[in-house]
């Protein structure tokens, strides 16, 4: 059954070619190496990364998309792949990058783009 990967502000994103769902930890300032050169850390949380690419696209609907990402706080539904079900938060995307496909200027080739999470992923 199909299972849609991914909704930005409530729209459902189609096309993807490539998707990633990675958390990661974030350290505190007292994460590091002891002099002896054990490792003490200071773990502050979990932030998320969602790493997507979008293959061939409408220019309308990838505008819509872009224009989506310019958002400061993006409210985003994502399928977790760590436990196959729908979990939202609240992000920001980093560096967003389109590339229309040659000769057919009313459509883009490719969008890629990285969601970061706005606070705490635990």
């Amino acid at each position: 059954m199909y299972k849609p990967l991914l909704y930005l502000n409530n729209k459902e994103i189609k096309e993807i070619v490539q998707y990633d769902d990675a958390p990661s930890i974030q350290d505190g300032e007292n994460s590091g190496r002891t002099p002896t050169l054990s490792m003490d850390r200071d773990i502050l949380g979990r932030i998320l990364s969602i790493n997507v690419s979008i293959g061939i696209t409408s220019r309308a609907e990838g505008m819509l998309i872009l224009n989506i990402l310019k958002s400061p706080n993006i409210t985003v539904k994502f399928l977790d792949s760590e436990t196959d079900t729908y979990k939202t938060i609240d992000c920001y995307c980093v560096d967003p990058k389109k590339e229309l496909l040659d000769g057919m200027m009313s459509y883009y080739k490719s969008i890629t783009f990285e969601l970061k999470s706005n606070t705490r992923f635990d």
